[in-house]
Formats: C-alpha cells, sequence, structure tokens
C-alpha cells in the first residue's frame, strides 16, 4: 500500500521542490492532494487521510498552526512535518507542542530531509503494523467473548479468582453486572431422554441452548457453569412477573423438548458487581440448597477426594472445599450431617483404615505405613491407631497374625 502524502504551502515552486524531492526521497509514495492555504489543507485531508502531511506556517485563512490543531480534532493517525522559514522559537515550540513529528527550516538541507522523510516513513510503517496486530487482536477477542466470559464466571462460582482480579477482568470482557441482578441456578433433573438427546453432551447443549432463548428478554445475560453439574444465569429483570414465571418455563420447555424435567431455583442479588462476586459462592449454594440439591452429591466428591489425597499429610477441609467449589463452612455442615462426623474425624478414620490394609503386608515397616497413611510421625500414628481401634499397631498385627 503506498504511503500518501499531502502537501500544504502557499508558493507554487515550494509546493512543486516539495513534490520532487518527495518522490525522489519515497520511491513509491503518491502525492494525494496539493493545497495552497490552510482551509483547503484542511478540506483536502478529510478527504483524502494522508499517512504524512508536509505543511508551511504562513498560508492564508488558516496558517500551519491552526491547521496543525483542525486536524487533531479529525483525529486521524497521520504524521505532520513542519517545513516553514520562519525560525521564531515560538513557532517551532507551538508545532511540537501539537504533536508535529519534525520542524524543518527553510531552505532544507537535503540530505536532513530525505532522513526525515525516512524517519516519518518507518514510524508510518510501525503504526500500520500495530493497528493491523490490534485489530487482529481485537477480531481474535470479539471470537472468543463468549467462551472467555463463561470461563471468568465459571472461575468466579468455583472460588478460583478473588474480587480484586475478577472485577477489572469483568469490566475488561464486557461483562457487565444488573443492580438488582437475578441469578437462577437451573439442573437437569431425571427422566427419558427423547431420542437424539441420549447423549450427555447432547443434552447439555440442547439445555443451555433453552436457557439462552428464555434469557433473551431478560438483557444483558450471562450463562455459565456452577462447578457442580448445573448452569448460572446471571441477568437483569428480577423481581419482575415474567423473571419470576422463569422456573417455570424453563421446566415446561426442557419437559417438551428433552423430556427430562428440571430442577430451578432463583435469587435476587443486589450491590452490583463487588456484591456478586464477594457473594457469588455462598448464593449458589442456598440456591443449591433451595432447589432440593443433596448434600450427598457433595459429600461424596468429598470422599472420592480424599481416597486420592489421603496420603498427603497437608490435606485440608480448605482444599477440598476449594477443589469442590463450595465453602469450606458448608462443606463441614454437610460432612457432618451426611457421615455423622466432621470432616478431620472422617479423613483420620480413612487413614487409619487404610494403615489397617497396608500391616497386613508383612514386609512394609510400622513408620513406612505411617507416611504411606499420611501421618505426620510414627508415634501420632500409634497414638491415633489405639484411639480409634482400642489396639496399638503392633497389637492389631499380632491379631491379624501377621
Amino acid at each position: 500500500m503506498p504511503w500518501k502524502i499531502l502537501i500544504a504551502d502557499d508558493e507554487p515552486m515550494i509546493r512543486a521542490d516539495l513534490r520532487d524531492t518527495v518522490l525522489a526521497a519515497i520511491p513509491g509514495c503518491s502525492i494525494v492532494a496539493e493545497a495552497e492555504d490552510g482551509e483547503e489543507a484542511l478540506r483536502l485531508a478529510a478527504e483524502t487521510r494522508p499517512d504524512l502531511l508536509l505543511v508551511d506556517i504562513r498560508m492564508p485563512f488558516l496558517n500551519g498552526l491552526e491547521l496543525i490543531d483542525r486536524l487533531r480534532a479529525i483525529g486521524s493517525d497521520w504524521i505532520v512535518i513542519v517545513v516553514t522559514g520562519h525560525d521564531e522559537f515560538e513557532y517551532a515550540r507551538a508545532a511540537l507542542s501539537l504533536g508535529v513529528f519534525e520542524f524543518l527550516l527553510k531552505p532544507v538541507d537535503e540530505q536532513l530531509y530525505a532522513a526525515t522523510l525516512a524517519r516519518a516513513i518507518a514510524e508510518i510503517e510501525l503504526r500500520r503494523e500495530r493497528s493491523a496486530q490490534e485489530l487482529s487482536l481485537r477480531a481474535e477477542l470479539e471470537r472468543n467473548l463468549p467462551q472467555l466470559r463463561r470461563r471468568l464466571l465459571g472461575e468466579i462460582a468455583a472460588g478460583r479468582i478473588d474480587a480484586a482480579d475478577a472485577l477489572p477482568r469483568l469490566a475488561m470482557l464486557g461483562i457487565e453486572v444488573p443492580d438488582p441482578a437475578g441469578l437462577t441456578l437451573a439442573r437437569l433433573g431425571g427422566g427419558a431422554p427423547h431420542p437424539g438427546t441420549a447423549n450427555i453432551v447432547e443434552r447439555e447443549v440442547a439445555f443451555a441452548s433453552i436457557l439462552e432463548e428464555l434469557l433473551a428478554s431478560f438483557a444483558p445475560y450471562h450463562v455459565f457453569d456452577d462447578a457442580i453439574d448445573g448452569l448460572v444465569l446471571l441477568s437483569a429483570g428480577p423481581g419482575g412477573e415474567g423473571w419470576a414465571d422463569l422456573p417455570a418455563e424453563i421446566s415446561a420447555r426442557v419437559e417438551r423438548r428433552l423430556g427430562l424435567s428440571a430442577i430451578v431455583s432463583q435469587q435476587v442479588v443486589r450491590g452490583g458487581a463487588a456484591s456478586f462476586v464477594a457473594g457469588l459462592r455462598e448464593t449458589l449454594e442456598e440456591l443449591r440448597e433451595e432447589a432440593g440439591s443433596s448434600g450427598d452429591q457433595f459429600v461424596e466428591r468429598a470422599r472420592g477426594y480424599i481416597e486420592r489425597n489421603y496420603m498427603r499429610q497437608d490435606l485440608s477441609l480448605e482444599e477440598t472445599a476449594q477443589a469442590l467449589a463450595v465453602s469450606p463452612d458448608h462443606l463441614s455442615r454437610l460432612m457432618k450431617r451426611e457421615t455423622g462426623k466432621s470432616f478431620v474425624e472422617y479423613l483420620t478414620i480413612h487413614r487409619v483404615t487404610r494403615s489397617m490394609a497396608l500391616m497386613a503386608q508383612r514386609d512394609v515397616k510400622m513408620f513406612e505405613i505411617a507416611e504411606l497413611a499420611g501421618f505426620s510421625s510414627q508415634h501420632y500414628f500409634s497414638r491415633v491407631f489405639r484411639r480409634i481401634s482400642g489396639l496399638s499397631p503392633t497389637e492389631y498385627r499380632r491379631e491379624i497374625g501377621i
């Protein structure tokens, strides 16, 4: 793409000299316009959008400085070089304050002129490259924006990002949190899936599509994963009759299209983005309880996490809750309710049970068993083992004939 150049000078001979010099110094450039006064230069610049303008200071109607100021208002990313016979300091300072690329005095040394033009062209190329990169990045962002928004909201729901990081990222991705906002939790229930939706992925895609159809009248809205087994709908319009009818509409449409039931609960969130981020996990826990989400699904997942990690001495309630995307207090209550034991009690009993299996192996030493079962020392292991089983590890091994 050739570089477009506009020359503005009230003297025809000067314009001709500038034209010849530019064409010799920048092969392949295009002189798109020449102007003999500032007003004409402004009009032609708006029409032709040159990359580079060579501007005199003293011109009729609009002088060079006034022209440069008016050019800034148009907002194009062009480069301006002032070429003038007036060397007053105030002119130069004013021109530079207006962002001109260079201030040259007539008669201009040809080598200096050529070097200045070369620097200007290099700057134009750099700006074009940056502009192309920005356009590419913007297009890539636009293509991935729905996925990026869903991922960020899912991370907030799972507690993997704190408010300090979440709020600027919400703004960057253009996620608007209405105030008040409607928060709806929906998940598929039981039933006999219609033909064509027996595949789990197909059902999930169809389910998300149904939710987005119904949310269209509550824009702005977002659909994202709740980090367990459902979808969260963040929308405007809470409290109104239409929003209150959303659970029934979701259930009816899911039954009709998929042959399955839908479990839906709602809550209004006030306080804007900050309150939404700070309270999302707790709000989702309340919505799960309201929807009748059984606590045993969390406890079962906690048991699985303990089974995979019990040998680590630093395994904690907080870590397990983080992995399950629930708060530690909530998981602790569920563990107590479903098992009758606290998290620590359950973990300790599991470790002792695993150590009993290890003790049946003759070639495994006691200190190794303590370490493999997740205890910090053999002494602590022995004390806990006796408290739970009523026997010391040595007595237990003797009883099983090892």
